[in-house]
């Protein structure tokens, strides 16, 4: 075997072959290698068969492909990682296991490390995401090792409750700065949208993510009516919040209506914040930055949100 992602201290990766993930998808071994497996160090046949997926749709074989975690010292393949797809609006999710007689020896912690020099190397803008059961304490443990930041917690189709961990490229030590591009966690698309609340909760409307013109928008639908506004408002309103250090009236109101200020809603189209001026996008829609925008940061865990029938305020996290 040779290893395409270089040497850890621990383990070095090597690429699981076609016919490997063929063996692995109809839930077989690959024969030459059962004798250097421990026992769990496989991925169950769909992640096998998800790769094959991918790759039959075009995909680069170094975003879709499975690597088999080898130790170092032994060469017995300990565990498996990889990447779940190429990078999506920024983005790429990984994923990873050890077999148990191989945990607690800093294993894990050695893979995702050349994980993510991979992907370093491969895209250095793309920003890397790994979703953990918050009941794995070992596996919360490798991502805080690795300095990836707490971005928000989500269910999945599955119904499991995950906790979202996300990792900007560069250097691991020391860590990055504390403002993290959190707007790379927005994932969602049009048809696994945010499911969210206005503060009040007396009206439901739904969020994704898409691009337009270039350029990363978010998509608010409530009832009938679509706003969109700029996807860099997720990182902009953090910022402005933790400089704030207190609660912010949010002070939602329409295009045509002034904004109170000193509220999100005036921020929000102030020649004073990152942009200079507008988030919204669509002339004649582009106010009620402030009755929208918040419940998704509270989705995200970037902020403690009120929900009073009116006057509601919000402060970073």
């Amino acid at each position: 075997m040779t290893s395409r992602t270089g040497f850890d201290d621990a383990v070095r990766l090597v690429p699981a072959s076609h016919d490997d993930l063929v063996a692995m998808a109809e839930g077989g071994v690959p024969a030459e290698l059962a004798h250097r497996l421990e026992p769990g160090s496989l991925p169950p046949p769909f992640v096998a068969a998800r790769s094959l997926e991918h790759r039959q749709r075009g995909a680069s074989w170094d975003w879709c492909g499975l690597f088999y975690v080898v130790d170092a010292a032994s060469e017995r393949i300990v565990g498996s990682c990889g990447f779940k797809s190429e990078p999506r609006l920024g983005v790429v999710e990984i994923g990873y296991g050890i077999a148990a007689s191989a945990r607690g020896q800093g294993r894990a912690t050695a893979a995702v490390r050349l994980l993510l020099d991979m992907a370093q190397r491969l895209d250095p803008d793309a920003a890397v995401l790994a979703q953990v059961n918050p009941q794995n304490l070992a596996s919360t443990a490798v991502v805080r090792r690795l300095a990836f930041r707490h971005a928000g917690e989500l269910v999945d189709a599955e119904g499991e409750a995950l906790v979202q961990w996300i990792h900007r490229n560069g250097p691991i030590s020391p860590p990055p700065d504390e403002r993290l591009a959190m707007s790379a966690l927005l994932d969602r698309t049009k048809d696994n949208p945010w499911r969210l609340k206005t503060p009040p909760g007396s009206s439901d409307y739904t969020m994704h993510v898409d691009e337009k013109d270039g350029r990363r928008i978010l998509v608010c639908t409530v009832g009938s009516t679509v706003l969109h506004y700029d996807a860099r408002c997720v990182d902009d309103l953090h910022a402005m919040l933790k400089s704030a250090g207190d609660w912010v009236d949010l002070g939602g109101a329409d295009e045509q209506k002034p904004a109170k200020d000193g509220t999100v809603e005036a921020w929000g189209r102030s020649p004073g914040n990152p942009i200079g001026g507008w988030y919204g996008l669509k002339k004649g829609l582009r106010g009620r930055f402030g009755v929208y925008l918040p419940p998704l940061l509270e989705a995200l865990g970037l902020c403690e949100l009120e929900h009073q029938p009116k006057n509601n305020r919000i402060r970073a996290r």
